[in-house]
């Protein structure tokens, strides 16, 4: 690092003046240290003239060939250089990029930071200690028990098993420790969790143990892990067994909980990170909804509402044995009332990494006019109007807006559905032997996503038409599973890599569909190619995720800059935006894909964007498999991002 400016190739400091100058240095090829750069001095003296053929023995050999590239805003994906027989064609080529990482070079001439990317887990708070607080990573809301201790983030390897920040501790006495009390502990009664966190020994001769400690209840239990003491990052497990992970069925009238990590000696430092809270029953997360002014998801057996104060997920409806399916949002004429619907249901068995989305049975679902208080709705019962796999809002035959959702291999519709009597007569929508897997509205239409192609409900005769009877050739779990209606267009996915943008045709009932697969696919980098898991959107972009679905012992070891998938199963999803852009106003429109973030974890779910009075939030919502976990049916973690975006434009 450069000690002065006038020593610095190059100085950062704000545009505004209110930081310092940092200088840097850049690195000079050398014999001891080649890969810098290097100058090298052309004659001034005009080139020979040619004085036979034209042949590359004309050339010159000190001269080098440079790429001046001043734009990346035509997108990702460019792995080589290419020669085009046209100036235009030439200087679009020169407008791409391979890919970017915490930078945006979506607009013309510039590239600027990225956008800020929070780790906003549910039920436990900054467990990952990847909060940002005034441009730095902090530890809150964990708390120490002795003012003399040490313990805050930090970003060095040492620290650091995943991410980019980890905890350090350092102990000044015996017995301190470091704590977190759960918000809302109430909504834990009765329901059983599991802990996994990572801690290492630095230095010192102790050992540190985790434990999850009751109170306000008829007993007060602690249940503690087995001490570590290990100098590599050691997953947690329960105290009375090496093979099982920290777990424990909360009291029933347990009404505090606190997560207490506790140190043995004086003059100890240990490492500390990656400690998440799993609900038993899975972690599978639906759309999100908004209602009442506050956005709530599905998470397992859980309905989370966002807290943007405390920036995590909190549990406010948590079910004792099934999955919460869908979410949908729904202001009745007939009653007056807006009420937020959840669908119940359990997915089928399913052995591979990723798991299954696909929903085996329906139950009753349930209804809250608060998003807090939960309630089965009027009339319901053991009838197949009580049951619902997936919802949505649409438009009904006589044409107004009702509350759609599915049963098996049908549909109903109803314009009061606090009373399940009120549903209609259910419409078959295919086969029953391929399943559902979504509902959507787009162009004031209402669509059916099946694993065997994609429906639409036609009003005028209460049928669905078969929009791709050809996808039953190659049916898939994943066809159609996320879907969104933009600019009078469907944009979907279809299968493993394909991604379809389905506008209607000529005439009533047709489509046209065209694959846009080729806006994510980028061969020469890891990761651009697979299916498409989720997608969400705003005014200019279409955001989607890309997932990698190489398996991880493939591919070339790089790290920089992505961490790619090693040893493990956990793998690296990216984050995609699709823009319409014009380089002028004479030029046609074409989309662009640009790349924004990426994310570690094994499946994302969904997404959703949501403006809130301050800035943009995109929520990413996925899982992460720890390969160190004993309980095969709950090692999967709830990983959930926020992207936070400006309000009134694009830029990070």
């Amino acid at each position: 690092m450069p000690t002065a400016k006038s020593d610095s190739d190059i100085v950062l400091s704000k545009t505004d003046g209110s930081s310092s100058v940092v200088g840097v240095k850049l690195h000079k090829s050398s014999n001891n240290l080649p890969g810098g750069y290097r100058i090298e001095h052309v004659s001034p003296a005009p080139p020979r003239q040619v004085s036979d053929s034209a042949n590359y023995q004309q050339q010159s050999p000190d001269i080098g060939l440079v790429l001046d590239q001043q734009t990346w805003h035509r997108g990702f994906g460019a792995s080589f250089i290419e020669q085009f027989g046209t100036a235009s064609e030439a200087n679009a080529a020169k407008a791409v990029y391979g890919y970017t990482e915490d930078a945006l070079a979506m607009f013309k001439g510039e590239i600027t930071t990225g956008y800020l990317i929070d780790e906003s887990d549910t039920m436990l708070r900054n467990g990952r200690f990847e909060t940002v607080i005034s441009d730095s990573f902090s530890i809150l809301p964990w708390t120490k028990s002795a003012s003399g201790m040490t313990f805050e983030a930090d970003t060095t390897s040492t620290y650091v098993r995943s991410g980019k920040s980890g905890a350090k501790v350092v102990t000044t006495g015996t017995s301190q420790y470091v704590t977190q009390s759960l918000n809302n502990a109430s909504s834990f009664q009765g329901r059983k969790i599991f802990l996994h966190a990572y801690l290492k020994r630095v230095s010192g001769s102790g050992t540190a143990t985790v434990s999850i400690i009751e109170s306000g209840g008829s007993s007060t239990p602690t249940t503690s892990s087995q001490a570590v003491s290990a100098t590599d990052f050691t997953a947690i497990t329960s105290s009375g067994s090496s093979t099982t992970d920290l777990n424990v069925t909360i009291q029933s009238d347990t009404t505090g909980i606190e997560i207490r990590v506790t140190f043995s000696a004086s003059g100890d430092t240990f490492a500390l990170d990656d400690f998440s809270i799993i609900p038993e029953g899975g972690v599978v997360a639906t759309e999100p909804q908004e209602f009442g002014g506050n956005v709530y998801v599905g998470c397992g057996r859980q309905i989370l509402q966002w807290d943007d104060s405390l920036n995590y997920w909190k549990p406010v409806y948590w079910d004792s044995a099934y999955s919460i399916t869908s979410l949908a949002s729904y202001h009745s004429q007939a009653t007056g009332n807006s009420v937020l619907y959840a669908a119940r249901g359990e997915y089928k068995a399913d052995s591979s990494t990723e798991g299954s989305m696909i929903i085996e049975t329906e139950q009753t679902y349930i209804i809250s006019s608060n998003g807090t208080t939960w309630a089965d709705p009027a009339s319901s019962g053991n009838n197949v109007n009580s049951k619902a796999g997936y919802f949505t809002v649409a438009r009904n035959a006589s044409g107004d807006l009702a509350l759609v959702k599915s049963r098996a291999n049908t549909i109903n519709l109803s314009t009061n559905p606090e009373t399940v009597s009120n549903f209609g007569t259910e419409i078959v929508a295919g086969n029953a032997d391929r399943s559902i897997v979504n509902l959507f509205s787009s162009n004031d239409l209402l669509y059916v996503g099946r694993e065997d192609g994609l429906l639409q409900y036609d009003r005028a005769t209460n049928k669905f038409l078969d929009l791709q009877p050809e996808a039953n050739f190659f049916p898939d779990h994943h066809n159609f599973r996320v879907a969104q209606g933009r600019s009078g267009a469907i944009f979907a996915s279809g299968g493993d890599q394909s991604f379809f943008k389905i506008s209607q045709g000529s005439f009533a009932g047709s489509y046209v569909f065209e694959d846009q697969s080729f806006l994510f696919k980028a061969p020469t980098f890891r990761g651009f190619g697979g299916r498409i898991s989720g997608l969400a959107q705003d005014k200019n972009n279409l955001f989607v995720a890309l997932a990698d679905d190489l398996g991880s012992e493939g591919g070339f070891p790089y790290t920089y800059p992505f961490a790619f998938a090693g040893a493990g199963i956990s793998k690296t999803v990216k984050l995609l935006s699709v823009r319409t852009q014009r380089d002028n106003a004479s030029s046609a429109p074409v989309e662009v894909a640009h790349t924004l973030a990426s994310f570690a974890l094994t499946q994302v779910y969904h997404m959703g964007k949501f403006q809130g009075s301050e800035r943009n939030s995109l929520f990413v919502f996925g899982s992460d498999i720890d390969d160190n976990a004993n309980d095969g049916s709950n090692q999967k973690e709830p990983r959930f991002f926020r992207v936070r975006m400006p309000v009134r434009n694009d830029g990070g």
